[in-house]
C-alpha cells in the first residue's frame, strides 16, 4: 500500500513540475538564447533576469551589449559581486584589462573569498606583466590556500621576477602534493635545464612518467635533459615516441637530429636537421606578410599558379603546415634524392 501511495504521488507532482519549468531558464539551459533573450524582453527586468541576459548576450558573441547589461546592474546594485565578476570578465574579452581589473579588485572587497575572482584577478596581472603584485596576491591566497592553482600563481609570479629557485621551490611542493599535475614536472624540466641540472631535469620529469608517459610537454623536457647530458641513446628514443605521436616542432626535429648525428646516425641526422632548418625558415619568411595580406592564390587559364607576392606566402604556409601535420617525417622526403651523409665528427 506504501508503495502504491508513493507511486501516485510521484504521477501527480511530475507533470506540476514540467509545468513550472520557467521557460526562460529552459532556453538558456538548451543554449537558445535568442528565445530567451526575446522572453526576457517580455518581463520586467529584475538583476537576476538580467545577469541572464547578460549571459545570453555573451554567449550570442555580444560582449559589448553584454557588458552594459552587467554596468546597469551596478547602478542599481553596488553589493551584485555576480556582476561585478561578470562585468570583469566582459572587459577581458574586450582588451580593456585595467577596467577588468577594477571590476575583479570590487568584486574581492565585496567577498574576499572568493576563490574564483581571486584565481582570475591574479591571472589577469599576470598575463599583464604585473608580476610583483601578483606575487603578493598569490602570497596571500597560499597563507589559506595550498591548492596546486594557487600554488602554481606564485610560481608564476616568481618567475616573471626572475627568482627561478622559488619558483622551482613551489613546483616541487606541488609535485609532491599533486604527482600527477603534468604542469609542475614539466616546468621543472625546463628550469632545472636552464640551470643546466641534467639530472634534476631527468628526476622530476621520470617521476611524473611513472604515471603518465605519454605527455607531450614532459617527454620534451625529459627527451630534450638526456640530449643535453649526452645521453643520447635515451634521447633518441624519447623524441621517436614524440615524432610517432605526431611532434614534427621545430626543437624535437632539432634535437633528435643532434642526437643521432651525435650517435653516428648520419642519414637520420640529416633529414631531421633538414626538416628543423626549413621549418625555421618558413616561420622567419611567414613573420614578414602584411597583416592585410589575405589574397588566395591566382591562378591562369590553365591551372597553373601565378607567383605573385601573396603566392610565395600562400606557398610557405602551405609548405610550412605539411611540415607541421602529423604524417611521418619519412613521408616528407620520400620523393627526395637521395643525400650524401654529413661528414664524421673528430674523435
Amino acid at each position: 500500500m506504501k508503495r502504491i501511495i508513493i507511486l501516485f504521488f510521484l504521477c501527480y507532482t511530475i507533470p506540476l513540475i514540467a509545468q513550472h519549468t520557467d521557460p526562460i531558464q529552459e532556453a538558456m539551459a538548451n543554449y537558445d538564447y535568442e528565445t530567451a533573450l526575446s522572453l526576457i524582453a517580455q518581463k520586467k527586468s529584475t538583476p537576476l533576469l538580467l545577469l541572464q541576459k547578460g549571459k545570453a548576450l555573451r554567449g550570442l558573441g555580444l560582449t559589448t551589449e553584454a557588458l552594459a547589461t552587467y554596468q546597469e546592474i551596478i547602478r542599481y546594485d553596488t553589493t551584485n559581486t555576480r556582476a561585478f565578476i561578470e562585468a570583469a570578465e566582459c572587459c577581458r574579452t574586450l582588451a580593456n584589462y585595467n577596467q577588468a581589473l577594477k571590476y575583479y579588485e570590487h568584486a574581492l572587497d565585496l567577498n574576499p573569498e572568493n576563490k574564483y575572482a581571486r584565481i582570475q584577478y591574479i591571472s589577469l596581472l599576470l598575463s599583464q606583466q604585473k608580476f610583483r603584485e601578483a606575487l603578493g596576491e598569490s602570497s596571500l591566497m597560499t597563507e589559506k590556500d595550498s591548492s596546486a592553482i594557487a600554488l602554481h600563481l606564485q610560481a608564476q609570479s616568481f618567475e616573471g621576477m626572475g627568482e627561478l629557485l622559488p619558483a622551482a621551490g613551489c613546483y616541487y611542493n606541488i609535485q609532491a602534493k599533486y604527482p600527477d599535475d603534468y604542469l609542475a614536472a614539466s616546468k621543472l624540466g625546463a628550469l632545472n635545464i636552464s640551470g643546466s641540472y641534467f639530472d634534476e631535469a631527468i628526476e622530476a620529469t621520470e617521476k611524473y612518467r611513472q604515471i603518465d608517459s605519454t605527455n607531450i610537454s614532459v617527454n620534451r623536457q625529459n627527451a630534450l635533459a638526456y640530449c643535453l647530458k649526452q645521453d643520447y641513446p635515451t634521447a633518441i628514443r624519447r623524441y621517436e615516441y614524440l615524432v610517432s605521436q605526431g611532434d614534427s616542432s621545430f626543437h624535437t626535429c632539432y634535437y633528435l637530429g643532434i642526437s643521432y648525428y651525435a650517435a653516428e646516425k648520419y642519414y637520420e641526422a640529416h633529414d631531421f636537421l633538414e626538416v628543423a632548418r626549413a621549418e625555421r625558415c618558413l616561420e622567419t619568411f611567414l613573420k614578414t606578410r602584411p597583416k592585410n595580406d589575405k589574397e588566395e592564390a591566382e591562378m591562369n587559364e590553365r591551372g597553373e599558379l601565378i607567383l605573385g607576392k601573396s603566392n610565395y606566402y600562400n606557398a610557405a604556409a602551405n609548405w610550412l603546415k605539411d611540415i607541421q601535420s602529423k604524417q611521418k617525417i619519412e613521408d616528407f622526403f620520400q620523393n627526395s634524392a637521395p643525400q650524401p651523409p654529413l661528414p664524421k665528427k673528430d674523435k
